[in-house]
């Protein structure tokens, strides 16, 4: 499956350097756990070391479109 990431999501890649596109396409390949979140977007939650990642993104038929990313404390 391809991965896309949006043009929000690449701003916040810039605002964030604790979090890099590795780490978000890791999150979403290897994913620790998933669930259904707002207009049926995914949020795929990965413990990278001592980080949680969660990335939010949306799906279109073959492609995943990451929407944003972040790590929880």
């Amino acid at each position: 499956m391809k991965i896309q990431f949006s043009e929000h999501a690449q701003l916040q890649l810039h605002k964030r350097p604790q979090i890099n596109r590795e780490m978000v396409i890791e999150a979403i390949d290897s994913l620790d756990s998933v669930r259904i979140s707002y207009r049926g977007r995914h949020i795929f939650r990965k413990q990278i070391g001592n980080k949680l990642i969660e990335v939010v993104a949306a799906s279109e038929s073959d492609t995943i479109i990451v929407v944003t990313q972040y790590l929880q404390e």
